[in-house]
């Protein structure tokens, strides 16, 4: 598939035989990230993985403005940091 900007990516599905017992930990957290807007999503990946990478918050916050531009307005930057807070991992 290509994104709007021609950028190829891909979906990857696992066949229901694939899916382990142990899902049921992890289907809250699942749907949430699978009800949050695709962008909104992207933008908190981003930022975990900065903050994964040593950065705190406020230069978290920076790289993702930085690398993301546009994609953090329109209140997107601020619900993918409320994504992150409710799948309890760190924002601060």
């Amino acid at each position: 598939m290509k994104s709007s900007d021609w950028i190829p990516y891909f979906i990857l599905r696992a066949k229901p035989e694939a899916v382990l017992p142990e899902i049921k930990t992890y289907q809250g957290f699942i749907d949430k990230m699978d009800a949050a807007d695709a962008v909104v999503l992207e933008l908190a990946a981003t930022y975990d993985m900065f903050r994964g990478m040593g950065s705190d918050h406020k230069e978290a916050i920076q790289r993702l403005r930085r690398k993301k531009g546009a994609k953090c307005e329109g209140g997107n930057e601020a619900a993918a940091i409320q994504l992150l807070q409710t799948l309890g991992l760190p924002t601060k």
